[in-house]
């Protein structure tokens, strides 16, 4: 239907089996509506929650020592891992307190969703893991300055930095003696971490009123650790300038354990009141509401659908399904769209300053940071002050340097291109054209030299970098060994493939080369668990993807085909990539040409779940560009499977099919249907799975589109304005703006996009 000022959907009804009830029951959305599953016959206390790498579960620690998992509705609850490392059988069923010195009780458990391994706070056997498929749980720690822990209690994991972050209740009463530190008001809880790597206890915080639950930001800049009986949670700030130091979020009631969902929020289950979900500020999102939920000591959301709630002293934990809303409708609701036209700001370099090529935000998030073309690195210090000089990268830089725009000075007066901060030190690691990989101290000045050569052949045109900082490496490329950057359009006119991908050693100070013969090789960009990097091949109009881990580690793919010349490419804090692309150019390859034995004909848009090594794509049309023209339906939406090279044909008969884009779950894709004028919802899992429906009907083309941080969707729309909606089609916001051409870097910081260009005396940010 056309969007005007309202939406029109309906409830879609529901049915779930259940183990206690030998009926379906019926869920809709006008009631949120909770269920008991029960555990089993002397099982009990079900502490925390947690879903593995695959999705499955819920897992649940019990108070006998075991962590069971559940197996749906026909199998049940089984035994998955114990922690006692000499647990006996006796212990199973078993409800006495204090038999956990003897059997194990798991309170906090947190999955490796890389691993698939589980991490597990005991009460009484202290900081654990499980690997994989289950079993007895390995120690990790169980002290910390010579002194055992008592009463562990919650953790959560940053598996950037290969840290654990804990919670110990009391260090003067055991779990099973917990109404005595309540009653006695005792204080002696800590917040610590663990290192993965050299297997260090550091002590964060102490003095905590019954520490309980920890979870970490979606960014990884602070921790929450909640205080139980002091009825608040506190805020540690992990990174920048508030590093070390922590803020109070009080509360009505006694926190338990948090949980952060995958828009980065926090559900707080809370005892003596009612649980609350808050954003990352401490503001209260939502209540948990119902008189079955009483004393819950963990409340998680999986998928975004499903609440569920654990009570320690209980049989059973509690869920409701949140309703998945659909289009075209019984029952109507009226929906204002929130339009908000965003512009796009120049922020001038100055006279005589041009080409910022490449952003970086310091590790007090201070900036930008830009590299210009006579060969200084510019801060911009806000508007009253405005871009001060913060680096230069020749080490002999004369000062009528300043203000050149002439290329061929770059061997004099330097050129910085690539530009990336370490968060901990401040140092700046630069990838300058001229004068080769290069690191900046933290007060800036002169840059020193890191490398110029590999493999006895000199850096002629070093572009790009990102940094490993767990590992000590740099990841970076030489555009080519045959033109330098003032004669990047020689290289581009004469096919030139000399390009590298190379690797410095921080520690060895070696350089290896890990890619040749590449296409103008550009921008970098390692993922967010440095398992892979994302190099771009500008004149081949693709980008690659390393693997630097894994059975595939050494090995590459094309990962991504554009309509367009890569440039360089930003990681955002969920681990998605921003590729700065330019005007078409090369020749495009495919991983496959054909499906059910008609060649491709147009191939478009794609999308790609990593999780499930599956790429999602279009196929336009077999009637070429004619197509639109002549209301051409023979578009197919498909799927390819990276393990088997299988391409399967998910829908066809599609009018010029176009963008595609998974959700954050993924569990529907959204494709454009262009001369169709509207948006399909693919449905990849659930009770819909292999259906569509049309999401949005537009007032315009729909081409591309894409997902942000927060799980909504960008189309662009010709004919019309490009749109940003939610995962149900509610229009959020309208893009406005003619200004942005050929950009060199694409920078998403705060929620703000940073645009930067090779050529331009400005920036643009949003």
């Amino acid at each position: 239907m056309a969007i005007s000022k309202h939406i029109v959907f309906s409830f879609t009804l529901v049915f779930i089996s259940l183990i206690s009830f030998n009926e379906l029951v019926a869920v809709t959305g006008d009631t949120n509506k909770y269920f008991k599953l029960p555990l089993g016959p002397n099982q009990t206390g079900p502490e925390a929650i947690a879903f593995d790498c695959k999705g499955k579960g819920p897992y649940v620690g019990i108070s006998d020592g075991r962590i069971l998992k559940w197996q749906g509705s026909h199998i049940g609850w089984t035994t998955y891992a114990v922690t006692a490392p000499n647990r006996s059988g006796s212990c199973d069923g078993v409800d006495g307190i204090p038999k956990e010195k003897e059997c194990g009780r798991p309170l906090g458990i947190r999955f490796d969703m890389r691993t698939c391994e589980l991490y597990i706070a005991d009460s009484s056997f202290g900081l654990m893991k499980v690997g994989p498929k289950g079993g007895v749980a390995s120690s990790l720690a169980t002290m910390v300055h010579g002194v055992p822990f008592v009463f562990l209690n919650s953790l959560d994991i940053d598996f950037v930095n290969n840290v654990i972050y804990f919670s110990e209740t009391s260090t003067n009463y055991p779990h099973w003696k917990a109404g005595d530190a309540i009653n006695n008001g005792d204080k002696s809880g800590r917040l610590m971490k663990y290192d993965v790597k050299t297997g260090a206890v550091t002590v964060l915080l102490t003095g905590l009123s019954f520490a309980n639950g920890v979870s970490l930001s979606k960014n990884n800049d602070f921790v929450l650790v909640a205080e139980t009986t002091a009825n608040q949670t506190l805020k540690y700030w992990l990174s920048g300038y508030k590093a070390g130091t922590h803020e109070v979020i009080h509360l009505n009631g006694r926190p338990d354990n948090i949980n952060r969902d995958a828009n980065g929020d926090f559900w707080i289950a809370v005892q003596l009141g009612k649980s609350v979900k808050i954003n990352p500020f401490g503001k209260i999102l939502e209540t948990l509401e119902g008189d079955e939920i009483v004393n819950p000591t963990d409340v998680s959301e999986f998928n975004h659908r499903l609440c569920w709630l654990a009570m320690a002293v209980s049989k059973h934990i509690v869920f409701t399904l949140v309703l998945i809303m659909s289009l075209m409708s019984s029952i109507e609701l009226a929906v204002i769209p929130y339009e908000i036209n965003i512009n796009y700001t120049r922020l001038s370099l100055g006279q005589n300053q041009t080409g910022p090529e490449a952003i970086a935000f310091d590790c007090k998030g201070e900036g930008p940071y830009v590299g210009i073309s006579d060969g200084r690195i510019l801060k911009w210090q806000g508007p009253h002050i405005g871009w001060t000089t913060y680096a230069v990268t020749a080490p002999n830089r004369p000062d009528w340097c300043d203000g050149v725009v002439s290329s061929p000075l770059e061997d004099v007066c330097g050129r910085p291109l690539g530009l990336r901060f370490d968060m901990t030190t401040c140092e700046l690691y630069v990838a300058d054209s001229s004068f080769g990989l290069m690191k900046v101290c933290s007060e800036g000045g002169v840059a020193s030299s890191l490398a110029t050569i590999a493999e006895g052949i000199p850096f002629v045109f070093t572009n790009d970098l990102d940094v490993d900082f767990e590992n000590n490496i740099v990841y970076f490329t030489d555009t080519s060994t045959n033109y330098p950057r003032w004669e990047a359009l020689q290289a581009i006119n004469n096919g030139d493939h000399s390009g590298r991908f190379m690797k410095y050693d921080m520690k060895t100070r070696e350089v290896t080369v890990l890619l040749r013969d590449l296409y103008f090789a550009n921008g970098v960009a390692l993922s967010k668990y440095n398992d892979f990097v994302l190099v771009a091949e500008t004149t081949a109009n693709q980008t690659l993807k390393y693997w630097l881990t894994g059975y595939k580690a050494g090995s590459y793919e094309v990962l991504l085909q554009l309509d367009g010349r890569p440039d360089n490419i930003k990681r955002d804090a969920n681990g998605d990539f921003w590729i700065a692309v330019g005007p078409k150019g090369g020749v495009a390859t495919s991983l496959a040409a054909i499906a059910e034995g008609i060649p491709f004909g147009f191939l478009n848009g794609l999308d790609v779940d990593f999780v499930n090594k599956a790429v999602y794509f279009t196929d336009s049309t077999r009637d070429g560009r004619q197509a639109i023209n002549n209301s051409d339906n023979s578009g197919r939406f498909m799927k390819y499977d990276m393990k088997t090279g299988d391409v399967t044909v998910l829908l066809k008969n599609l009018f010029f099919a176009n963008g595609v884009a998974l959700n954050k779950n993924n569990d529907f894709v959204l494709v454009a249907e262009t001369t169709a004028n509207q948006t399909l919802k693919y449905w990849l899992t659930g009770y819909k799975a292999g259906s569509s429906e049309v999401l949005l009907q537009l007032d315009g083309e729909p081409d591309n589109i894409n997902r942000n941080t927060a799980g909504d969707f960008w189309i662009a729309v010709r004919m019309g304005k490009s749109i940003k909606i939610n995962h149900l089609g509610v229009i959020l916001e309208t893009l406005d703006g003619d200004e942005i051409v050929n950009p060199s870097d694409v920078s998403e910081f705060h929620h703000r996009l940073w645009i930067g260009f090779p050529d331009q005396p400005f920036i643009y940010h949003s």
